[in-house]
């Protein structure tokens, strides 16, 4: 792992016109000394974790990576889908037996946000248009990791028979995509 980073260290170095002392001083710093080295033009170096931990900048930073606006909104696009497509003709896993084989789901998000979807359980070709067109509708540009409850997202969407489905397919999106 360290040459990992010793290599992506080096092509940022590389990429940014980075003074060659500089690099070598952030890579022994990263591998051993955690202090901070300058010259006329640079600065690098590490803080030790209980140095790090007491800037608030750099308190900030850690909790906006950790966070799930930065996780979800500064992801590339990416599609979640149960069945095949065009796209990703690969097969997919069976679904659990709560779970009718009829199931899909299809989500498409682009910066977080839901920009296409379709989510329905009916065999039935017709019900399952109808479900689709629903939960599509009420999924359209919410943010999918503000979605913190699907069950209601899904009762509201007026799509499904029963409470028992609703919480079925809630439960099992929830165990994919979190919350």
């Amino acid at each position: 792992m360290d040459q990992v980073i010793s290599n992506i260290m080096e092509e940022f170095a590389q990429l940014y016109g980075i003074h060659p002392d500089a690099i070598l001083r952030a890579q022994r710093a990263h591998a051993i000394d955690p202090e901070v080295h300058m010259a006329e033009n640079w600065a690098v170096g590490g803080l030790a974790d209980i140095h790090a931990l007491g800037e608030p900048e750099i308190v900030q930073g850690i909790q906006e990576l950790h966070s799930l606006e930065w996780k979800y909104c500064q992801s590339p696009q990416f599609t979640f889908s149960t069945h095949p497509t065009d796209e990703d003709p690969r097969l997919r896993p069976p679904f659990p037996q709560y779970l009718p084989s009829s199931t899909r789901v299809f989500l498409r998000v682009k910066s977080g946000a839901i920009i296409s979807s379709q989510i329905s359980t009916s065999a039935n070709p017709e019900q399952a248009d109808v479900q689709s067109e629903r939960t599509g509708q009420i999924l359209a540009n919410r943010k999918l990791h503000e979605i913190s409850d699907w069950s209601g997202v899904l009762a509201g969407s007026g799509a499904f028979d029963s409470q028992d489905e609703i919480r079925n397919v809630s439960s099992w999106l929830a165990s994919k995509l979190g919350r």
